[in-house]
């Protein structure tokens, strides 16, 4: 497939700082991690040339649609030179909670997203206001500010545990975030996972909800106890 170099630089700007395009090159071409220039633009434009060369581009699709997949969404159908499946203009769901009205913000990673999506319909369809990503950003440079600002609003936060999600740069930051904020983080466990020392050192003691055992319905009226108590 021939893909559209410019376009994948410009998502790369628009979706990482370079603190987290250091990590995609130390996760998935660390041979170049010494070699890149130190300007984000030309790093960025010598990344993605070696990648093309490597037949690469595929790994850097994938870093971008799991920890940014807002920035995914907005620029892969230039990138491939057509509509994205699931775009927002090909998919439309129901708007969220306004960052001032959501009580509960779902963090997860876009490898999660069906599952995500299941809890969030299930927790809307119980009168609960939430705040997800998929459906709750409004504009690709203010997505940040919109991210801290919903976290400060919540009242709790939903994350969904998996492999991908405990690897996931912005789950880990939506998570140190919230307990800075003193905000009660409610884990729902999808698979079994390896857990890193940065979340066991700050909710290593927080009891989770395993939807690997036991039915999606049985384990759901569980996590609405917790909510009806909380919120």
């Amino acid at each position: 497939m021939n893909y559209n170099q410019t376009a994948i630089r410009k998502m790369l700007d628009d979706a990482f700082s370079k603190s987290d395009l250091n990590t995609l090159v130390f996760d998935h071409f660390g041979e170049l991690y010494e070699e890149l220039p130190s300007k984000k633009s030309e790093f960025i434009m010598a990344l993605v040339n070696y990648a093309d060369r490597q037949g690469k581009i595929q790994a850097i699709l994938d870093f971008t649609r799991r920890e940014n997949g807002y920035q995914y969404d907005r620029y892969i159908g230039s990138i491939r030179g057509s509509q994205p499946e699931n775009s927002p203009a090909s998919n439309s769901p129901s708007m969220p909670a306004s960052v001032e009205q959501a009580d509960l913000f779902i963090s997860y990673s876009r490898v999660d997203g069906e599952f995500a999506r299941r809890i969030n319909t299930s927790l809307s369809q119980q009168q609960f206001t939430t705040w997800i990503d998929e459906v709750g950003m409004r504009g690709g440079s203010e997505w940040p500010a919109q991210l801290t600002e919903a976290l400060k609003q919540c009242k709790a936060v939903v994350v969904i545990i998996s492999p991908d999600s405990i690897k996931s740069v912005w789950v880990k930051r939506e998570l140190e975030f919230a307990d800075k904020e003193g905000k009660k983080v409610i884990p729902l466990k999808l698979k079994e996972t390896s857990l890193p020392d940065w979340y066991t050192f700050r909710f290593g003691t927080v009891q989770w909800i395993d939807f690997t055992t036991g039915s999606f319905e049985q384990n759901f009226i569980q996590l609405k106890g917790i909510l009806e108590q909380l919120i």
